[in-house]
């Protein structure tokens, strides 16, 4: 059975990271490259971090059906993932895994089972809002203003934590990845509590520290 592995995360929890160190050790795994209609950052390259297309070629292949799903991001810029990526990355042995948010996993599992595919969801988890709020600025690649919309948004990333099948805090990236590790070399044969029991917890313990922020 073809497998796709669904990773989200609030922006800066480390899941860059994370998926490197996912293909280092499983080099059955490709990555999905999304398009996106936001400019390259600085180092990207276009069709190996991201396809850049006009919002006017989005629009059309979005009319065509050619995405499995696509969202607005907090910046206005569309993002979404290719139909033709699921088929053509999933050959023999061949994972694919795919960054989205939570829009794009509500969109794509159940399209994605519904076309015969295996499913591994997880999300990720910071260890704290300050945590996140530190490694957004040390990227150095946004605006103080842009960070803040990012770290506003946290609360849509995470509230539907339940939903995912396994929540994996990044506390510790080597930890991280050997949790997500686990999970992949065992599903289905795991017990997701044995993750996300502690990791549901830590979720709600974000939301409620969130909404504590925001009426200050």
């Amino acid at each position: 059975m073809k497998r796709i592995i669904i990773l989200s995360a609030p922006s800066g929890t480390g899941k860059s990271s994370v998926i490197s160190a996912l293909q280092t050790i499983f080099p059955n795994i490709s990555f999905s490259i999304s398009a996106t209609t936001r400019p390259p950052r600085k180092g990207e390259v276009d069709g190996q971090d991201y396809h850049f297309i006009s919002r006017e070629k989005f629009c059309e292949d979005l009319n065509n059906n050619k995405f499995i799903d696509h969202c607005k991001g907090h910046t206005g810029h569309l993002y979404g993932t290719y139909w033709s990526a699921l088929h053509t990355q999933t050959t023999g042995n061949q994972w694919l895994l795919l960054d989205v948010n939570f829009e794009g996993f509500h969109a794509m599992k159940p399209a994605a089972l519904a076309e015969g595919f295996e499913v591994i969801d997880l999300l990720l988890l910071p260890p704290s809002l300050q945590e996140l709020q530190n490694r957004l600025i040390g990227r150095n690649t946004e605006s103080l203003s842009h960070i803040q919309e990012r770290l506003d948004f946290v609360h849509k990333d995470i509230s539907h934590h339940d939903l995912y099948t396994y929540v994996v805090v990044n506390d510790v990236l080597e930890q991280c990845v050997q949790r997500c590790c686990t999970i992949l070399k065992q599903h289905p044969n795991i017990d997701p509590s044995r993750f996300d029991l502690c990791a549901h917890e830590h979720a709600n313990a974000l939301l409620h520290e969130h909404t504590q922020k925001n009426i200050r």
